[in-house]
């Protein structure tokens, strides 16, 4: 079968992510022919918490959300997913069930691969495991990363360290300005379930950062100033 242009610039994308790049011409082709443009909606459930696993992401582009419930309704925040990410990675190759939720934080366009598809292909391919498996390992690491960031009893010190984490995974380093820009809308009542802070004290937090002229907040898209270029690269 002979991939459309629209195929082959998608495949290009992918395979520049380590959860593609050791796979071979034909093995991509593979996953090619059996891949779906899919859009969401803001707010709309790409897959749900406890649902069978049948489909492996590829972020074209916006914004993903991914937060766990407990038994109790409540949600806390795991992680985003922009533009050339991939999910799920938890409970790869062994559970049957999507361990968190996925939604749409903006507009959303993903590559969804059949998951039985990609984890054979993978299972038989050494060096796209390991890449795989160190890709599982980093998102193990960005949770201890999370955890870490509640253990502080200070609010405004969660939240800057809530701002660090999140400008880690989405945000864009501007080398030239020495600033991060998170180019995405995310809400103050966003901000605050990240930071397990309450609203009012994440809005405060927000103004004192921004009059101390450490970051700027303007409709939803925020800025981290004066970045330890350095630092940010070592982090």
């Amino acid at each position: 079968m002979e991939l459309t242009l629209k195929q082959q610039n998608l495949l290009a994308k992918m395979q520049q992510q380590p959860e593609f790049s050791a796979l071979s011409p034909s093995e991509l082709t593979q996953i090619a022919e059996q891949t779906r443009l899919k859009n969401y909606q803001r707010g709309e459930l790409l897959f749900d918490q406890g649902t069978p696993r049948n489909w492996f992401y590829f972020v074209v582009s916006g914004l993903v959300r991914l937060f766990h419930r407990n038994v109790d309704g409540l949600e806390r925040f795991y992680a985003f997913r922009h533009r050339n990410g991939v999910l799920p990675l938890v409970g790869m190759l062994t559970n049957n069930d999507y361990a968190y939720v996925a939604e749409a934080s903006t507009m959303v366009e993903v590559a969804a691969i059949p998951m039985s598809c990609y984890e054979q292909i993978v299972r038989a391919n050494p060096s796209g495991l390991a890449n795989l498996v160190r890709a599982m390992g980093e998102v193990i690491d960005l949770t201890e990363n999370e955890l870490q960031l509640m253990v502080t009893n200070n609010a405004k010190e969660r939240l800057r360290q809530a701002i660090w984490f999140v400008a880690k995974q989405i945000g864009e380093l501007d080398k030239m300005n020495q600033q991060v820009i998170i180019n995405y809308p995310i809400a103050i009542t966003e901000w605050a379930q990240i930071s397990a802070t309450s609203r009012e004290t994440t809005s405060q937090v927000l103004q004192e950062l921004k009059r101390q002229g450490q970051i700027t907040y303007e409709r939803k898209c925020l800025t981290i100033l004066n970045v330890d270029i350095d630092d940010w690269l070592s982090s």
